[in-house]
């Protein structure tokens, strides 16, 4: 029995999590995606899940959303990969179809993120008048102290805090 558990020992690979995160691969449409961009965006690979994939325009189509990061200067944001169409990148300070006085550069994507359908989302933004509604599916950034939504209201993509 000794010698069995010792082969099984043997025999079982090991797992090392920073090995894990080094080899964390995102579907070829992400990188090509990337590569249209270009500049000097990276991919992010400490994003817990590291991508996402939902109808973020509302048109019923699948749209890959990746966390990027600039180096210099530091800012993180959101390069968003649609099925069809050209990619978009949303990172605070840049002159895009995203708006928001509320993100700072280096906090603006959370460390834990998930795709929110139109309900929970809506759920989340009833007692927030001002904001615009979801069109399609919204991302959900999620830290300790609340959430805050990334959406289409079908004109731009708006960023709100939306506390629990």
């Amino acid at each position: 029995m000794k010698t069995f558990l010792i082969l099984l020992l043997l025999a079982t690979p090991h797992f090392s999590p920073a090995k894990a995160q080094e080899e964390l691969t995102p579907p070829t449409a992400i990188l090509d995606c990337l590569r249209t961009v270009g500049g000097d965006l990276e991919f992010r690979s400490d994003l817990n899940p590291f991508y996402l994939r939902g109808d973020l325009l509302g048109t019923g189509k699948p749209v890959y959303a990746v966390g990027i990061r600039r180096k210099s200067p530091l800012q993180v944001g959101v390069a968003l990969c649609p099925s069809e169409g050209a990619p978009i990148v949303l990172m605070p300070g840049l002159d895009n179809r995203f708006t928001s006085k509320d993100l700072t550069v280096t906090h603006f994507v959370a460390p834990h993120w998930e795709v929110y359908t139109r309900a929970q989302a809506r759920d989340l933004l009833k007692n927030n008048h001002k904001m615009g509604r979801p069109l399609g599916e919204s991302i959900a950034m999620m830290w300790e102290d609340g959430i805050g939504l990334l959406f289409f209201n079908g004109k731009k993509f708006q960023w709100t805090p939306a506390l629990q």
